[in-house]
């Protein structure tokens, strides 16, 4: 048998005339004539094109693709996609790690543009960061080449995080969210190791999306006193593999991008450096008056069935006392005014025999409005805009 496969691995080659014969004598002696020994070349062939085949095609190995993602994105997973890497996806277990921590499945995520309200500069940024270079290649070449990296900083609650869903929704690719607790490990060098299978699993699949939610827990500024090794390393492996010799990035290439998005209420803690990497950065500032009235008007109509009597007028009045609250503010604000027809039955048992319910109103937002508190202080709004003004050229 060892032979026969020694026999078959050298068919592919220029071996000499005395080796093939000699060969040939033993495949005899064998009893195995000169057909068997080109059956078993072609099977050994065929299990090697298998193999190779399994490794091109890294999408549908590298992601966990269910029949539900499958028919939602029927062109992508039926595109054969070169892979550029030398990963295995097979039994690596960073890749395995990438897959089952990192990787959303587009399937699960139903933000749409229409779900946000305001931050039209926010939504045309990422659009042509993600969008609309891959419906017109030609028209996002030399200086308008789409960019690398976009930071979205910003007080809480503003809807980064919906943004980085939209985009994802809308563009159809490949995304990764990057928290800490997944890029991190114990173990020495892990950390920078996750940074690059990430990076290269990405190219893989491009177009593709790496999100990195707070990102300046993960990419604070380097110190030269009181900052582990490991943590350095891995800042310093992240700006290679985004923006260096060993990036991989094909600046013609646009269907094949790997945009990196992220997020942070702290852009005054990011690395320098690291903020380089981000060639756009777009505040996301508390919602105006018209984003308000928009938000309001969306809770009341997808709040679950829980009918309310408010008109457009009484809506157009709580966008007023609703001044200096995020959109996560208000959600809570028509959350809390929901249970107020609840609250006016009485008691549990009230609750329970309740027959009917009355609808929300007016009052209820005006009496939660004036129990709530702001999540967003004037301190912070000010530091946000120091921070500007030192970034900027003083216009």
């Amino acid at each position: 048998r060892g032979i026969e496969r020694r026999s078959a691995e050298r068919m592919d080659g220029a071996e000499p005339l005395g080796v093939m014969s000699s060969l040939s004598s033993a495949l005899g002696a064998l009893g195995l004539s000169p057909e068997r020994k080109i059956s078993i070349q072609a099977a050994s062939e065929e299990e090697d094109a298998g193999r190779r085949t399994a490794t091109v095609s890294p999408r549908k190995s590298a992601i966990n693709s269910s029949p539900k993602a499958r028919s939602s994105h029927p062109r992508r997973d039926d595109k054969k996609v070169s892979k550029r890497s030398n990963l295995d996806y097979s039994s690596d277990p960073i890749v395995k790690a990438i897959k089952s921590d990192l990787y959303v499945d587009s399937a699960d995520i139903k933000i749409k543009w229409s779900d946000i309200s305001g931050l039209a500069t926010a939504k045309r940024s990422l659009q042509e960061a993600a969008i609309l270079p891959r419906l017109r290649p030609d028209l996002y070449t030399g200086l308008r080449s789409p960019p690398k990296g976009i930071l979205l900083y910003g007080p809480p609650g503003t809807g980064k995080t919906m943004l980085v869903k939209a985009v994802a929704h809308e563009s159809k690719c490949v995304l990764f969210a990057c928290t800490a607790s997944a890029m991190t490990s114990k173990w020495h060098g892990e950390g920078e190791k996750m940074v690059r299978t990430l990076f290269k699993m990405a190219a893989d699949v491009a177009p593709s999306i790496l999100f990195f939610d707070e990102i300046d827990a993960l990419l604070s500024s380097r110190k030269e006193r009181g900052e582990h090794e490991a943590s350095r390393r891995f800042k310093t492996e992240f700006m290679v593999r985004m923006d260096g010799i060993a990036s991989g990035h094909d600046e013609n290439d646009v269907g094949r991008k790997v945009l990196v998005i992220g997020c942070t209420n702290c852009p005054w803690d990011i690395d320098d450096a690291v903020m380089r990497r981000f060639q756009r950065r777009t505040y996301i500032p508390l919602p105006d008056s018209d984003a308000r009235y928009t938000l309001l008007n969306n809770l009341l109509d997808k709040n679950g069935g829980n009918v309310h009597n408010l008109s457009t007028d009484q809506i157009s009045r709580i966008v007023p006392l609703t001044e200096g609250y995020s959109c996560s503010d208000i959600a809570s604000i028509a959350q809390e005014a929901a249970f107020g027809p609840l609250r006016s039955l009485g008691g549990i048992e009230d609750i329970r025999d309740a027959i009917s319910v009355r609808p929300i109103n007016y009052q209820d937002f005006k009496d939660t409005v004036g129990r709530s508190k702001r999540s967003v202080t004037k301190a912070l709004l000010a530091k946000y805009d120091a921070w500007e003004k030192e970034q900027s050229a003083g216009i």
